[in-house]
């Protein structure tokens, strides 16, 4: 993939921010799991909890990725109009 593929400064220096950013998702998403406990073994409603958990992740990463600088709005933004 040649240069498309490799590591630029953009990168070297957002990498430990993107990190930070998915470790406190994961750790949101343990949280929010162990909450959703019930309803995710519940055949009525595991869907709609797995929605809810699926949802907790998307925007607890976002907010966290903005916080943290990982990246900005006018990225994110840029990225969901164009379709990834």
């Amino acid at each position: 993939m040649g240069a498309a593929a490799s590591w630029d400064d953009r990168l070297r220096a957002r990498l430990p921010r993107v990190l930070a950013a998915s470790a406190a998702m994961g750790a949101v998403l343990l949280a929010v799991a162990a909450l959703l406990a019930g309803p995710l073994a519940t055949p009525g409603l595991r869907y709609a909890a797995l929605a809810a958990l699926v949802g907790a992740g998307i925007v607890s990463y976002a907010g966290f990725g903005i916080a943290l600088g990982a990246f900005n709005p006018a990225e994110l933004r840029r990225v969901l109009r164009r379709g990834g």
